[in-house]
């Protein structure tokens, strides 16, 4: 088919009805799902760094450099997340290629990893979480709060929804029979056809 995502500059194909088995479907829609939700975490955060920065809560010193995190992981993470897990997994389901399935496997695991990270909300380090929400409600920074709440809610329904798709993804991979020694086996065969073109 013709390229139609993003839907404002269409640069690839994606076509969940057309491209995933209807069994799979369900899940590929959730993962998109997942991916969507983690921007608009990623823009939440964002916006409740801001708003720190500008009420300048006497607990929290590190607005500053928390906004300027949450900026950089805006725009990277979108494409990065993209490209590392969200398309993998949609390829993995549409080509049943073990590879994609470890791709998948690996970079959702870390991306699980970094959003309950981020629902910590350690200072420095860009998340909109838990220990910057005490901070801000405990120094009566109520706006700024339920912006941070807001995010801190996102980074925790995202990680425990992603852990539930990681984990569904996982069972199809094992009732297909995929195994370690396969996806290394195409990581090869892949990178010698690569070598020779």
């Amino acid at each position: 088919g013709t390229n139609n995502f993003p839907p404002c500059f269409p640069l690839m194909y994606l076509d969940i009805p057309a491209e995933i088995p209807p069994e799979h479907q369900w899940t590929v829609w959730w993962i998109y799902r997942e991916w969507l939700l983690f921007e608009l975490t990623l823009v939440l955060n964002f916006i409740a760094c801001l708003c720190v920065l500008f009420s300048h809560p006497a607990s929290v010193t590190s607005g500053p450099t928390d906004l300027g995190i949450s900026l950089t992981e805006m725009f990277t993470h979108t494409l990065a997340s993209f490209f590392l897990w969200y398309r993998p997994a949609y390829n993995a389901y549409m080509k049943d290629v073990s590879l994609y399935y470890f791709s998948f496997f690996i970079f959702n695991g870390f991306h699980i990893l970094y959003t309950f990270y981020k629902a910590v909300g350690i200072p420095s380090t860009g998340g909109a979480g838990l220990i910057l929400l005490v901070s801000l409600f405990s120094d009566g920074f109520i706006v700024t709060g339920i912006f941070t709440l807001l995010a801190t809610i996102c980074w925790l329904v995202m990680g425990f929804g992603a852990i539930y798709l990681y984990k569904r993804t996982y069972d199809h991979y094992k009732s297909t029979g995929h195994t370690f020694s396969e996806a290394k086996q195409e990581a090869f065969v892949r990178m010698g056809r690569s070598a020779y073109t």
